[in-house]
């Protein structure tokens, strides 16, 4: 069995870097990104992975946890003030 990589985010993961990434490397990708999605139903995606033994040990995963969070002003990206410094 091939190893994956899961990614979980919103627009930003739910482009080609994952697939980019994934074939780089010799993975599998499972991308559960969510464009305009919020952090629950990126928690709630990963919950039913796990509660559904779908994962592995040897898995890899990749989580932009502070999309759609409020975000202080002074963490805000300087590329892009949507988003915060974690993301872009």
């Amino acid at each position: 069995m091939m190893n994956k990589i899961y990614t979980f985010g919103c627009s930003l993961t739910a482009n080609d870097w994952p697939n980019n990434l994934a074939n780089s490397l010799g993975y599998d990708l499972e991308n559960f990104a969510l464009c305009a999605g919020d952090n629950m139903a990126q928690y709630k995606r990963f919950q039913d992975l796990y509660m559904n033994k779908q994962i592995n040990k040897n898995d890899y995963f990749i989580f932009c946890r502070k999309c759609k969070t409020i975000i202080e002003s002074d963490y805000r990206s300087p590329f892009d003030k949507r988003y915060c410094a974690d993301c872009l």
